[in-house]
């Protein structure tokens, strides 16, 4: 019986001094958490600025509320300038230092996913076609994925401490967040082309028509987009490479047919140079896109004053 009061009387005590441990840290933890109330007690308790600029100085945690109420309650109080300034100082240091350890963490990682095109001839397109003299050989492009970064800027309010550093020449006060990207290069549908002059004449580009057909539908193209093959100019048994551009690969459907025309294609005429033949020239393709995934680290938000130039 004695030995079980003894174990019981040992329990409680080992209760008690965990209790009291805890106790004591709790409040060690908290006494070094510097806060307003702290600093207005030692300011009324008549211990100097001396004193409380140097607690200030060696207190390892500090939580002081240096928002403008907080600032006009310390003056209220009776806080002197200098041990303001020493509370605004210390916790924009803490600022800082909190700031540089979530710069220097490391990055966050993402997976980032894009739409990567493949075109394959259908079985019915010849890739070389000759006709009248001109031999004209069609290929896509290989496309690729290249990693990149979206900036973007969005307005913001700047905090206190923030509003007190600002540069004179501010313009305005924004976040700046960073979002990875993956970028199929090139952006739009582009072919090359090789053509070939066969006939005892200098061939012209000139006149010839482009047209795409999209999933059954034509699609308007710029005429820019093939430039080069309407002024180009090849000499007879000569050839010459050129590159025709499409839509932008973001209007394509992820699957279909694509349809490559080109019509008028100027193939004879006479001793005046008036165009007595022309040929037409068609090629279809099988489109499809592949989801690609890359791992790719996020920069962090920057908060950030907008300079005039």
């Amino acid at each position: 019986m004695n030995t079980r009061r003894h174990g019981m009387i040992s329990s409680l005590c080992s209760i008690v001094v965990l209790v009291g441990l805890q106790f004591v840290v709790t409040g060690r933890a908290a006494e070094q958490a510097l806060t307003n109330a702290d600093v207005i007690a030692l300011v009324k308790a008549g211990l100097g600025d001396q004193v409380v600029l140097a607690k200030i100085k060696q207190a390892e945690q500090v939580a002081f509320d240096v928002s403008p109420g907080g600032l006009v309650s310390l003056k209220n109080e009776g806080v002197s300038p200098a041990i303001i300034q020493a509370m605004m100082e210390r916790e924009d240091k803490l600022k800082k230092k909190d700031k540089k350890k979530r710069r220097d963490a490391p990055p966050e990682i993402v997976k980032v996913t894009a739409k990567l095109p493949t075109l394959a001839p259908m079985p019915e397109t010849i890739p070389t076609q000759e006709k009248g003299g001109i031999k004209i050989s069609v290929a896509p492009v290989t496309y690729q994925v290249k990693p990149d970064t979206m900036v973007e800027d969005r307005p913001a309010n700047p905090s206190f401490s923030e509003r007190l550093f600002r540069p004179e020449n501010a313009v305005g006060f924004g976040i700046r967040v960073y979002t990875p990207v993956l970028r199929v290069v090139p952006d739009r549908l582009r072919f090359s082309v090789l053509v070939s002059n066969q006939m005892p004449r200098v061939f012209h580009g000139a006149g010839t028509i482009v047209q795409f057909n999209v999933a059954g539908k034509l699609v308007a193209v710029d005429n820019e987009g093939y430039a080069a093959l309407r002024t180009a100019i090849i000499p007879p048994r000569s050839e010459q490479q050129v590159e025709i551009y499409g839509p932008p690969l973001d209007t394509l459907p992820d699957q279909g047919t694509i349809g490559l025309f080109m019509y008028d294609v100027v193939t004879n005429t006479d001793t005046a140079g008036n165009v007595t033949e022309k040929q037409n020239f068609e090629w279809f393709f099988q489109y499809a896109v592949q989801l690609v995934e890359q791992e790719m680290s996020v920069s962090k938000p920057e908060r950030l004053w907008y300079l005039s130039r």
